[in-house]
């Protein structure tokens, strides 16, 4: 089977928080995210500008680790996904038309439908990678991650918004 990958896998990830823990874990609906750009997840931290602190999680991911970007209808775990989410949203708005799927396939689709998650691990998924739409980081790709055992190694740095 083959999964998509939007990434280099050699490319650390990022995971910022304010919150100060031993290890990083899957929030409440199964999801680590992680963003390839270190500045939005220093946003995620905290830092905006000159103030607050927050930590920032470098972390690498296995080389096995199989993530899928959540965009590509050719893969047939995302094609089976976007079918699913579409006939769903068929008895109230209408089915997503194959060319609108990037539009769905966010950071919102996971974190809205808990089912997307336990869907995408039933298939021995990793993570997904797809495009972040929170508001004060719009414009990049993350990657969900749903299973802690595909990082490689991770590395914790404090941060205080006084950085250069």
């Amino acid at each position: 089977m083959k999964l998509a990958y939007t990434y280099d896998r050699r490319q650390p990830l990022y995971h910022g928080t304010k919150r100060e823990f031993e290890k990083p874990k899957l929030n409440g609906i199964g999801i680590l995210w992680l963003t390839p750009d270190p500045k939005a997840a220093e946003i995620y931290a905290g830092i905006r500008n000159t103030t607050g602190s927050g930590f920032l999680w470098d972390i690498r991911l296995k080389p096995s680790a199989k993530i899928v970007d959540l965009s590509d209808l050719t893969s047939p775990i995302i094609r089976e996904f976007y079918k699913m989410v579409s006939d769903i949203r068929r008895s109230t708005f209408g089915p997503i038309d194959e060319k609108d799927w990037p539009k769905f396939a966010d950071f919102g689709l996971l974190e809205g439908y808990g089912w997307a998650v336990r869907f995408l691990k039933s298939k021995r998924v990793h993570g997904a990678t797809c495009a972040d739409t929170a508001a004060s980081v719009h414009g990049h790709d993350s990657v969900a991650l749903f299973n802690l055992n595909a990082i490689d190694s991770l590395e914790k740095k404090a941060l205080t918004g006084l950085q250069v």
